[in-house]
């Protein structure tokens, strides 16, 4: 695809001429907004009247190599890394990894990459992290991703309340075993030294 090596030309750019590139993205109209395009659309976006090439369907290809250059990119500038932020950078690249999740690690992997490059830029993405999301919030995003049980038990209220009740019925059935069986050995013990007496 001529984006994917377009995409690499600048890679190779940022890493030769770095402060030259990020002048010249900071000064094309909606550069960032763009870049961050190639990872699909996020919650928030809206699809104005655009040219006819613009497709909301990016390749795989287009969008794998969009990741890794944003994550570049992201490191490299703090500023140019609250861009990302702000056009919904979090919200994408989570949005791909929960989809590639049981299918494609080292894109679910990238995609955290990125994440985690844009949470060092500064405190206000770590801020726009914690509040982003289109109503569930990346947070919990995150959540999905380590958790083995697939968010079921977590994202439930009903079931947060019905594993909580089922641990303190547990806790007061082990609770009651105990208490009978240290019972049982106080009469056990009683019980021997009485027929000691009698003897």
């Amino acid at each position: 695809y001529a984006r994917v090596l377009a995409l690499q030309i600048v890679q190779s750019f940022l890493s030769a001429s770095p402060g030259a590139l990020r002048e010249q993205l900071m000064k094309a109209p909606d550069g960032i907004n763009r870049l961050v395009d190639l990872l699909g659309h996020g919650s928030n976006t809206t699809t104005a009247a655009t040219d006819e090439s613009e497709d909301s369907d990016v390749p795989e290809e287009v969008r794998n190599e969009a990741i890794l250059f944003l994550t570049s990119l992201a490191s490299s500038s703090s500023v140019l890394a609250r861009l990302i932020t702000f056009s919904e950078g979090y919200d994408r690249a989570l949005k791909i990894a929960l989809g590639s999740r049981g299918s494609g690690l080292s894109i679910a992997m990238d995609c955290l990459k990125l994440c985690l490059a844009l949470a060092h830029a500064d405190e206000v993405s770590r801020e726009l992290f914690l509040g982003g999301g289109d109503g569930r919030g990346n947070l919990d995003r995150l959540g999905q991703l380590v958790d083995l049980r697939r968010g079921e038990r977590f994202r439930s209220k009903e079931k947060n309340l019905w594993w909580e009740n089922e641990l303190k019925r547990k806790e007061k059935e082990s609770t009651k075993t105990e208490n009978s069986a240290e019972k049982k050995s106080e009469k056990k013990s009683s019980g021997g030294k009485g027929s000691k007496r009698g003897k």
